[in-house]
């Protein structure tokens, strides 16, 4: 059941690498089909880059990569940014670190 900490509708896991120069991979379970998103914000809480967005995704597991580019394709400077699973009423985030080569 949503909410029920022994029986979450979704997990959201650490991205890897984390710190990271050029790509990162965001990983994420669910335990049932649900629609799913997953954002990135800056230090602000502004919406950067939405990288996935399904009206439906199946249950298991499931990863995403993000390039450090912004919605737009920009190159984003260094620093830190946070990724935000939504699934159901389901919502996560997590803190990451954008490094420059």
């Amino acid at each position: 059941a949503v909410g029920d900490p022994s029986n979450p509708a979704a997990r959201l896991l650490a991205n890897t690498p984390n710190p990271f120069a050029r790509s990162t991979v965001i990983r994420y379970e669910l335990s049932s089909d649900s629609p799913v998103t997953i954002d990135i914000f800056d230090l602000a809480g502004r919406s950067v880059r939405r990288l996935e967005s399904l009206d439906a995704q199946s249950a298991g597991r499931h990863e995403v990569a993000w390039d450090g580019r912004s919605d737009s394709g920009a190159i984003l400077p260094a620093g830190v940014y946070f990724y935000r699973l939504t699934a159901a009423e389901f919502k996560e985030a997590r803190k990451m670190l954008l490094t420059r080569d």
